[in-house]
């Protein structure tokens, strides 16, 4: 995956600087926002917790996306509304979890005992 800002725009009143980039990813899907904010966060020489990543859309018939990123000069600068958004969106995605399993697998197929009610109906008998 390779980044390049093709703008960067300071905006002093919101204290941030306002990017737009074209993410490179030739034979695979759109990187997740994890790795995208890895690779910005080298890129841009800023901290992971200072980059939001505001929109990624596919260019269509290319392996490229254009994403829309705010970096913040610091932390508390971040609208409380955008930091909680950011950190839904953030998460590595579901299929990464390692998934415990709940019980080992057995090639034994379970032994059926005899229900308590039959016993009793052969001794009525």
């Amino acid at each position: 995956m390779k980044i390049d800002v093709t703008e960067n725009k300071e905006n002093p009143l919101m204290k941030r600087n306002e990017v737009r980039a074209i993410i490179h990813h030739e034979g695979g899907a759109t990187p997740s926002r994890v790795q995208i904010l890895e690779h910005l966060s080298k890129s841009l020489k800023a901290n992971k917790d200072n980059i939001v990543i505001n929109k990624i859309f596919g260019l269509k018939g290319i392996d490229k996306s254009e994403a829309k990123i705010a970096v913040y000069k610091d932390k508390k600068d971040i609208p409380k509304a955008v930091a909680e958004k950011m950190a839904r969106r953030n998460k590595p995605p579901k299929g990464s979890e390692v998934k415990e399993e709940a019980a080992p697998a057995t090639d034994e197929a379970p032994k059926e005992e005899p229900n308590p009610s039959e016993e009793e109906k052969k001794e009525q008998v």
